[in-house]
C-alpha cells in the first residue's frame, strides 16, 4: 500500500504508540501546557482509553486529545468508547475530540468539544465547517469558531405562501441565492420549496433556470436539488378554535403584544440591522405570515407523520 509523503510544519507533534502519552508544548521556551493523546495503530479502537489519560502537571495546562465517540452515540461507528462523565471528573483543562463530523460542544465546564471536519464531503454533511480557536487562562476558558470550508453544503426548506406567478418565484429564489452567495461563497445546495399548486409544474424548467450561468461565477451557488411542493392549505378560524395543539399556537400568534415584543428585540438588534436595514410595514406583515405558515405546516406535518 502507497503512503502520501506529507511533510508537516517543525511544530507539529505525531503521537506514535496506541498508549496514551503526552508532550510538553512549549513557547518562548516556556513549558505552557502538556497535551495528551494516542495513535490508531490498527483501523479501529474498541476499547475505552479514559483510564489511561492522567495529568501530570498541577503547574501547567492539562489538554487531551481523543479520536472517539460517546458509548451513548448510535449513529457513528464506536472508536475508543467514553462516558461523558468519565471525561468530565478528570482534571483535564480541555478535551479536544475528534472522529465525529458534526460541530457540538458536549460540556462547558471543562470545554469538551467536537469541531467537526474543515469541509463537508457531501449535502448530508451540512453548515459551516472549521476549527475552534481556544483561549485558555487560570480563570477561564473561551473559545471561537472559526470557519475554513471552502464549499458549502447546504438543504433548506422554503415557503413562498405570496408567489402566484412563474416570474415571481424565479426573482424570490434568485434573491435567496445572492443572500448565500455573499454570505457563503460557494454552496451546493439541495431546496425543497412550497408554493402554490398551479407553479409546481414548473419543476424542471425553474431548476435549469437557476443554475444558468454559475458554471461561470468565482462564487456559485448550484442547485444539486430542487422540489416543489404544495403549501399547505388550512382553515385557520376551524384550526384556532379546535382543542388541539396547534389551535393553541395560533391563539399565541394573534396575541400581538407578545409577537411585537420579541419582533421589536429582532429589529433593535445592531447586527440585525446591519445586514437587513429598515423593514416597511408590509415587510412586517408579510414576514409575519411567512412565519405562521411555516409553523402550522410543521405542526401539522408532524400531526400526520
Amino acid at each position: 500500500m502507497n503512503k502520501v509523503d506529507l511533510t508537516f510544519p517543525s511544530n507539529t507533534y505525531v503521537f506514535t504508540q496506541q498508549a496514551v502519552t503526552s508532550f510538553p508544548f512549549k513557547k518562548d521556551g516556556q513549558v505552557l501546557a502538556d497535551i495528551h493523546g494516542f495513535s490508531y495503530e490498527s483501523r479501529a479502537v474498541t476499547e475505552s482509553k479514559v483510564h489511561e489519560y492522567s495529568p501530570v502537571s498541577k503547574g501547567r495546562f492539562q489538554i487531551a486529545t481523543l479520536h472517539g465517540s460517546s458509548k451513548t452515540n448510535n449513529e457513528h461507528d464506536q472508536y475508543a468508547p467514553f462516558l461523558l462523565e468519565q471525561l468530565k471528573a478528570t482534571s483535564f483543562d480541555y478535551w479536544a475530540l475528534g472522529h465525529i463530523h458534526k460541530r457540538e460542544i458536549l460540556s462547558y465546564q471543562p470545554y469538551i468539544v467536537y469541531p467537526g471536519n474543515i469541509q463537508g464531503r457531501h449535502i448530508k454533511e451540512t453548515g459551516e465547517k472549521g476549527c475552534y480557536i481556544v483561549d485558555l487562562s487560570q480563570n477561564q476558558t473561551q473559545i471561537q469558531f472559526h470557519q475554513l470550508h471552502d464549499i458549502l453544503f447546504v438543504e433548506e426548506e422554503l415557503t413562498y405562501m405570496n408567489c402566484h406567478a412563474f416570474d415571481d418565484l424565479v426573482e424570490q429564489l434568485k434573491a435567496y441565492k445572492d443572500r448565500l452567495r455573499h454570505e457563503s461563497g460557494k454552496v451546493w445546495l439541495r431546496i425543497e420549496v412550497f408554493v402554490q399548486d398551479q407553479l409546481r409544474q414548473y419543476e424542471e424548467e425553474l431548476l435549469h433556470l437557476l443554475n444558468e450561468g454559475e458554471n461561470e461565477e468565482e462564487d456559485w451557488v448550484w442547485i444539486q436539488s430542487l422540489k416543489l411542493d404544495q403549501v399547505v392549505q388550512y382553515d385557520r378560524k376551524q384550526l384556532k378554535q379546535s382543542n388541539q395543539f396547534v389551535g393553541e399556537v395560533i391563539k399565541m400568534i394573534d396575541d400581538k403584544d407578545d409577537s411585537k415584543q420579541y419582533l421589536d428585540d429582532l429589529l433593535n438588534n445592531r447586527h440585525f440591522k446591519q445586514q437587513i436595514g429598515t423593514l416597511t410595514k408590509h415587510d412586517l406583515e408579510q414576514i409575519e405570515a411567512e412565519a405562521e405558515q411555516l409553523i402550522i405546516e410543521k405542526l401539522l406535518k408532524d400531526g400526520r407523520d
